[in-house]
């Protein structure tokens, strides 16, 4: 493994351990979801430095793009309520 592969690993470690912990740490929701799709995006980058196309695309299309679909989907729906509770 050259010094610039295992550059770019560490990198794509960062960012995931990074988005990951802002993810936990948020406050407002959406901030949330986006900073856990960048921690997604992270992890499916490193699928892709070892090898593993596969899971890359999986990581890609089901998680990032399903789920945070999904959660941000959910947030805004919760948010409707609460504001048709408020008036």
């Amino acid at each position: 493994m050259s010094f610039k592969e295992e550059a770019t690993f560490w990198f794509f470690i960062a960012v995931a351990l990074g988005a990951g912990i802002l993810a936990i740490r948020q406050k407002d929701a959406m901030k949330g979801v986006i900073y856990l799709s960048i921690a997604l995006i992270g992890v499916a980058a490193l699928f892709l430095l070892l090898g593993s196309t596969v899971l890359f695309l999986f990581q890609l299309t089901i998680y990032v793009g399903a789920v945070t679909v999904l959660y941000v989907w959910g947030i805004m729906l919760m948010r409707r309520e609460i504001m048709e509770r408020a008036d």
